[in-house]
């Protein structure tokens, strides 16, 4: 999204998938994100993330292993991972455990997170923002902040994925959907060029 608005000549298009577009849209003209995940499941996930990720890297786990321990380890939007994610989205987020500096999470976890766009300014290049289903507890994506973008941005266009979670390009119920959603907006700015 901040390199969509911020520098679009470094892209020739963006696929944003649940993203926080900033602060919430009945907070537009606030100066800074702090609280804007207040709610949200994936904030606990993200103090987890912040204590457990230093303590994997540490001990020399292998991918293959944390993933399936990451299996059985519920979610933020019920259910377990393997009941409800496809098992290379697994496979793919042990890694990034194993390779993060998880003190990226730190601004959003005290409250410190700024936001990084410029609400009155659109994205410069085409853009699909794919959101999650708001009554999932761990969708990020503010729907009315979503939808502002796509009006004041040319060739942008924005779609709620009904049932799925932040997780939607992994997820067994949406990454169909996704691909499609996907797929069809890139072909449109391929076909566009």
């Amino acid at each position: 999204a901040a390199l969509a608005q911020q520098h679009p000549g470094l892209v020739a298009a963006a696929v944003m998938e649940d993203p926080p577009l900033g602060l919430p849209a009945s907070r537009v003209g606030g100066d800074d994100g702090a609280g804007a995940l207040e709610g949200n499941a994936l904030l606990e996930s993200f103090r987890l993330i912040r204590e457990s990720a230093p303590q994997l890297q540490a001990s020399g786990i292998t991918a293959e292993v944390l993933s399936g321990i990451l299996g059985s380890a519920p979610t933020a939007s019920g259910g377990t991972f393997s009941e409800l994610l496809h098992p290379d989205g697994i496979f793919s987020m042990a890694g990034a455990l194993l390779a993060v500096d998880a003190s990226v999470l730190d601004p959003v976890l005290t409250g410190t997170i700024r936001s990084f766009l410029d609400p009155e300014v659109p994205f410069g290049v085409p853009s699909l923002i794919v959101c999650a289903d708001p009554s999932k507890p761990d969708a990020v994506a503010d729907l009315a902040l979503a939808q502002h973008f796509a009006d004041i941005s040319p060739s942008t266009e924005f779609v709620v994925l009904d049932g799925a979670g932040h997780l939607i390009h992994d997820e067994l119920a949406s990454r169909d959907r996704f691909r499609a959603v996907a797929l069809g907006f890139l072909e449109r700015v391929a076909a566009a060029s």
